[in-house]
């Protein structure tokens, strides 16, 4: 059985998810053979999980011959350039969510998610994402893009039944509720692309998409998203340190708070 060799990029958060998952590959021989990250970090990093090459800088890994698969575990707006970088060097490439979003241009009023419209990201993400997967496209290799709900196992059971009865979804609905990302770099629309809805959202919206395709492919059709509509909301900009506090506080003898703006 060959083995195939991947090149990690980062060495945060993700990246230990990551890790966790491909000691838990089976059937195929996989080996994460190198990392690169620009911080300190990377080396602990490769200690503490046995990737025998380290690499400083994206080029380097890129460049490394041995390796079959590039994984990027990197903040979102590095994500189009590393894609194609590496597949044009040759390499099959995995990437994190979110696949694109929107960082800003010069110019741009800071700070970006409430000052440029909404449209106007629509349109560049749309042309960022388009120009990506031309570019992808022309490689020949594999885009295999990393959402996990897909393998969630109510997931995977769903599609099993789309499969096999043909039947039509007439209705879903995902949540995804959580104390915040734990990524350090989530805060920064320059860095993410978008708040909690592309961070967050993007779990239930990309499974709620590929079971449609599962149930279209089952089928024999064609289905594509008609319209889109979306209401979303900041509800943090009100609050205040003293409310956060009184929230954390344990309750006293039943009591009830008020809070006021």
């Amino acid at each position: 059985m060959a083995k195939i060799k991947v090149g990690l990029v980062g060495c945060g958060f993700v990246s230990e998810l990551h890790m966790y998952a491909f000691r838990r590959v089976y059937g195929v021989d996989v080996e994460v053979a190198a990392v690169a990250a620009r911080g300190d970090h990377v080396v602990e990093f490769a200690q503490r999980h046995q990737v025998p090459r380290v690499h400083r800088s994206f080029a380097e890994l890129i460049a490394d011959r041995e390796l079959d698969v590039i994984d990027i575990c990197t903040p979102p707006n590095l994500h189009a350039g590393m894609i194609v970088a590496a597949m044009q060097a040759g390499k099959h490439v995995i990437c994190e969510k979110p696949f694109a979003g929107y960082f800003g241009r010069d110019g741009d009023r800071q700070p970006i998610g409430k000052h440029v419209p909404k449209a106007l990201m629509y349109e560049r993400v749309l042309e960022e994402m388009d120009a990506t997967r031309a570019a992808i496209e022309r490689t020949g290799k594999l885009f295999m893009y990393a959402e996990d709900w897909i393998y969630a196992p109510a997931v995977t059971k769903t599609a099993e039944i789309l499969r096999a009865t043909k039947d039509k979804i007439l209705f879903m609905k995902g949540e995804e509720s959580h104390s915040g990302s734990h990524a350090a770099h989530a805060a920064q629309w320059a860095m993410t692309g978008g708040g909690s809805l592309i961070r967050m959202g993007c779990h239930p919206l990309s499974a709620v998409l590929y079971l449609k395709q599962v149930e279209a492919k089952a089928r024999g059709e064609t289905i594509r998203v008609a319209s889109v509509s979306g209401d979303v909301g900041n509800v943090t900009v009100c609050a205040r340190s003293t409310m956060w506090m009184l929230l954390r506080a344990p309750k006293m003898n039943g009591a009830i708070f008020g809070f006021q703006r």
